[in-house]
C-alpha cells in the first residue's frame, strides 16, 4: 500500500509540473518582439541602404544582433573576396595599437558576440593625413564606421584587408 502511495504522489507531481508547460505552449497570444524578424534583418543587412549623408551601404552590420555581426566579421576572414569593394557600416569598440615589428599604428573596430566572450577586430584607415589621438575617438569608446572593404596582398603574398573609412562617429 505504501509503495502505491508513492507512485500516485510521483505521477501527481509530474502532472503538476508538465501541465502548465503544455497549457502555456498552446496559447494563441501573439508575442511581440523588439528584434526585427530574420527576413527584415537580412534585407536590411545585405540589401543596399542609404545613409543620411547619401552614402550607399552594401552591408549594414548595424541591422544585425551581436552574434550575427561577429559571425559576419569572422566570415570576412574566410571569404574576403565576397566583400571586396563593398560599402560596409559596422559598430563596435575603438582600439589602436602598434603591431610587433611595425612602426605604423593600426586602428580597429572590435565587435563581440552576444555574450562578449569572443571578439574580432576589423582594421580601418581614415583618409587624408590624420594623427593619433587628435583625429580619432578615445580608446575603448563605442564607434560606428562606414567605408569600403579593401582586399590586397602583403609583400609576402598574404591576403590583407581593411576598411577605407569614409565616416567615423563616436556613439
Amino acid at each position: 500500500m505504501k509503495k502505491n502511495y508513492f507512485m500516485v504522489k510521483a505521477v501527481f507531481l509530474l502532472a503538476a509540473a508538465v501541465l502548465p508547460v503544455l497549457l502555456g505552449s498552446c496559447s494563441k497570444k501573439n508575442v511581440q518582439s523588439d528584434a526585427p524578424d530574420s527576413e527584415t534583418a537580412l534585407q536590411s543587412y545585405a540589401g543596399s541602404s542609404v545613409t543620411e549623408n547619401g552614402i550607399k551601404i552594401d552591408f549594414d552590420f548595424t541591422a544585425l544582433n551581436a552574434t550575427m555581426v561577429y559571425s559576419e566579421v569572422f566570415n570576412m576572414l574566410v571569404e574576403p573576396a565576397h566583400y571586396n569593394g563593398k560599402k560596409i557600416r559596422v559598430r563596435g569598440t575603438f582600439s589602436s595599437f602598434i603591431p610587433n615589428g611595425k612602426t605604423e599604428r593600426a586602428y580597429m573596430v572590435v565587435v563581440s558576440d552576444e555574450h562578449a566572450c569572443c571578439q574580432q577586430g576589423i582594421e580601418f584607415k581614415l583618409s587624408g593625413v590624420c594623427s593619433f589621438p587628435k583625429d580619432y575617438p578615445p580608446l575603448d569608446s563605442e564607434i560606428e564606421i562606414i567605408g569600403t572593404f579593401i582586399l590586397t596582398q602583403t609583400e609576402e603574398g598574404y591576403d590583407y584587408f581593411y576598411i577605407a573609412c569614409d565616416e567615423i562617429t563616436e556613439l
